[in-house]
Parts: C-alpha cells; structure tokens; sequence
C-alpha cells in the first residue's frame, strides 16, 4: 500500500468514526422524538412533511452522493415569503 493510500484509508476511517458518534448522540439526546427516514424508502417525503409540519427533529440517513433534489429547500432552510412555510415537492410545509 502507498503512503497516500494509506492517508486516504486514514481519513474515510476517521471521517466514518466520527459519522457514527455523531447519529449515535443525535439518537441517544432525541430517543423516541426523531424521526429517522432513509431516502428510498416508502413514504419517506411524507414522513418529513409530517415532522416539519409538527416540529419534530428528523435524521435522514444513508444518504448517497446525490440527493433528491426535492429536498433542496429543507436542507437550504429555503422558506417561503409569506410565512414560515417550506417548500417540500409541490407542496407548502409549515
């Protein structure tokens, strides 16, 4: 193995480490609160939806490179004008 291999092993290690510590506190201070989705899964948007609409913290895990771009203006915190809404597909989330 060459050297940068070995850093870049290193990195995707340390970066995993780290990923995982982080979702571990996200679940241990949120417990039955969060919402946990996954992208692809069955009703995942309209699970978001619900939790954006009611105030609760959600997760989205395994996300790959490229995300939904229906998701773009949650991630961003893109709201609306005219009040404290988001918009989540076709629809308008407050």
């Amino acid at each position: 193995m060459f050297k940068n291999e070995k850093v870049s092993l290193f990195k995707v290690i340390t970066f995993s480490a780290f990923y995982l510590q982080g979702v571990k506190w996200i679940k241990e201070k949120y417990g039955e609160n969060l919402v946990i989705v996954r992208p692809g899964q069955r009703g995942y948007l309209d699970s978001i939806e619900r939790a954006i609409s009611s105030g609760d913290v959600v997760l989205i895990e395994q996300i790959e490179e490229e995300l939904d771009p229906v998701l773009d203006p949650v991630l961003g915190r893109n709201t609306i004008k005219k009040g404290r809404a988001i918009k989540l597909g076709d629809k308008e989330v407050s």
